[in-house]
């Protein structure tokens, strides 16, 4: 089972290098990516948008007075006149793994392809054209009327001349996979895995490749700062002067102990993001001896980083944009952090109150159902948690740590009171049913503990190797188990919070959640949709129905007559149960990124999306 951090590196991975199907596959050629409800026969106004909860900072570059901060699939525009106090004033609905300027538009490459946006009144971003590929860009340099942008393995030339209607120019196969490209006069470099390409661009239409300086670890650049191009990665900065002709010459090799992701020049000192190290500052006039200068820890994972007039930006995948006064390189000063909600791991709900777990720092959420557009983040003195999951219960929350459960009183948010530690090691996942708690680890171990009284845990019962209690549904004193073994187990909920095994009905694929009604149950099945099986006689169920999704169905929950499906690339899926065994399409919502996890609170439905945040919705009956 991935761990946070694993699952963070995949992404990073992921995004910089192929499109998403579910949350890591691949998907064919795309059109321009609608976010909203969905005209397709699903009821396009059945569906309303209460909140959208925004996700993990990827990209960010600075122009004039407004910072365009690429936040997860979302392009927010900063006021930052005054980089003390930075106002959002605007967004737009568009990924961004790589933002450049050229006049009076900014380009922007991520998952879809290249989107071309007008920012002359960047108060008022409009998008006015979009150029579809295979494969997620991950960076692009533009030049007098010709994008270059670099997607997975592949070289790509575009004429933007007319930014309006963006045209392929043509393509060449590089290297294993391109991370990063830029543009000087007729030569253009791209960094790979493989090492330092060097290009001649006097035809743009044709790029042929004059120079490899080969190198196998490389993770960022290039760089062109005032003639001189920087690039790296474990362990070493390369700086090569650029001649006004002729192949490069070996570069300057700057060792730096770091592995990094972005770097801004200013003045011979390097600010290098750092991953989860944070932020370093180096000081390079000595190149043979260089001398770190200080480390900024950061709380998430540091990706991004642009430099104006003083002020560097630091775009942190979980925490946010930092804003430092860097007219000091040896003593940064924080001025602002925009926080970011970062990627959402753990969602749970108690009567009319959810909370969210999201961000490699685990920030635990609660999500207040008086203003459900607002997080307010629960503090609990001296204690950081890396929550793998967490489960309500009444006025506690019980959240998993690595180490053991957590039992903390919310009664008073933001405030969160620990009561008690139960040590359990390596646990991925909680439920709470009636008076008990539900808790597996990584192998499908499940412990059954009573937490009565809440700071009082104790172990009931054990069962070895007996499923994943995240796919877990439960209705009446039924309860509905996968184990990637037999398929779904079928057990009695006793009083005493014991399992009895009465039935399994096996799958040929992997059950990735599962919702339950007192005579069906309900299997989210990836690509394959959703399964209907009949359990009235739980010692025989069998398959009533199936239901096609759009889509890759990664989770399911039942919301009054509604089975509502968190459909992955999708988004969500509403379906109506009138008939159980055949449910009827209702209404479709497309998320950001990949709808993961669903949630009924009372009349809201909150949808988990990876990397593009948390929505939260509202289903409007039409009878």
């Amino acid at each position: 089972m991935l761990t946070k951090r694993s699952i963070l590196i995949l992404y990073v991975f992921i995004l910089f290098t192929v499109s998403a199907s579910g949350c890591t596959a691949l998907l064919p050629a795309p059109t321009e990516q609608r976010i909203g409800p969905v005209d397709a026969g699903l009821g396009e106004d059945n569906l309303e948008l209460i909140a959208h909860i925004e996700g993990a900072g990827l990209s960010i570059a600075v122009q004039g007075d407004y910072a365009y901060w690429g936040l997860s699939h979302e392009l927010v525009v900063l006021d930052i006149h005054d980089p003390a106090a930075p106002v959002r004033v605007a967004s737009l609905p568009t990924p961004a793994n790589d933002i450049v300027f050229d006049g009076a538009y900014a380009y922007l490459v991520g998952r879809g392809g290249l989107r071309i946006v007008d920012i002359q009144q960047p108060r008022a971003p409009k998008q006015i054209s979009f150029l579809a590929s295979e494969r997620t860009p991950s960076a692009l340099s533009v030049q007098n009327g010709y994008a270059y942008v670099v997607a997975y393995s592949n070289l790509h030339t575009i004429s933007v001349a007319d930014p309006t209607r963006p045209e392929w120019i043509g393509a060449i196969r590089l290297a294993p996979r391109l991370i990063g490209v830029a543009a000087m006069d007729e030569q253009l470099f791209v960094v790979s895995e493989d090492g330092l390409h060097v290009l001649n661009i006097a035809n743009p239409a044709q790029p042929v490749e004059v120079q490899v300086l080969p190198n196998t670890l490389l993770s960022y650049g290039p760089r062109v700062v005032e003639g001189t191009l920087y690039y790296g990665g474990e362990g070493v900065l390369y700086a090569i002067d650029i001649p006004p002709a002729g192949p490069l010459p070996s570069p300057h090799e700057i060792q730096t102990s770091d592995w990094g992701n972005d770097i801004a020049v200013v003045n011979d000192v390097v600010f290098l993001a750092n991953g989860f190290a944070g932020l370093r500052v180096w000081d390079i006039r000595e190149q043979q001896s260089p001398r770190l200068l200080e480390t900024y820890p950061t709380k998430g994972f540091a990706l991004a980083l642009d430099y104006q007039d003083g002020v560097l930006f630091l775009a942190d995948c979980d925490e946010g944009l930092h804003l430092y006064d860097a007219r000091n390189p040896a003593e940064l000063r924080l001025l602002s952090l925009v926080p970011a909600t970062g990627a959402t791991f753990a969602l749970t709900a108690e009567g009319d109150r959810a909370y969210l777990a999201a961000g490699f720092n685990t920030q635990v959420h609660l999500l207040d159902p008086a203003a459900p557009d607002r997080l307010v983040p629960l503090t609990i003195a001296g204690e950081h948690v890396e929550a793998n999951d967490m489960a309500a219960s009444g006025n506690y929350l019980y959240v998993l740590s690595d180490e053991s459960i957590l039992v903390w009183d919310v009664a008073q948010p933001p405030i969160a009171q620990h009561q008690a530690a139960y040590p359990l090691h390596q646990l991925g996942h909680i439920r709470v049913i009636n008076e008990y708690l539900y808790v597996c680890d990584r192998t499908g171990n499940i412990w059954v503990l009573s937490y009565t009284p809440p700071d009082k845990v104790r172990e009931v019962a054990h069962y070895a190797s007996l499923g994943y209690v995240n796919k877990m549904a439960v209705a009446g004193s039924m309860a509905y188990l996968f184990d990637p073994d037999v398929g779904m187990r079928i057990l009695r909920v006793e009083p005493n919070g014991e399992l009895t095994q009465l039935g399994v009905y096996a799958t040929p694929e992997t059950i990735n959640g599962i919702a339950a009604t007192a005579d069906y149950a309900y299997l989210a099945m990836g690509k394959a949709g959703i399964l209907i099986v009949d359990v009235t006689n739980p010692a025989a169920p069998s398959l009533a129905g199936r239901y096609s999704a759009p889509g890759e169905a990664q989770d399911v929950a039942v919301q009054a007559n509604n089975l509502l499906v968190a459909a992955g690339t999708a988004g969500l899926v509403v379906l109506d149960l009138q008939n159980p065994a055949q449910p009827l399409p209702a209404a479709h919502y497309a998320t950001l990124d990949c709808a993961h996890k669903v949630i009924s609170v009372g009349d809201y439905i909150y949808v988990m999306d990876r990397f593009g945040g948390l929505f939260v919705l509202r289903y409007i009956d039409p009878r």
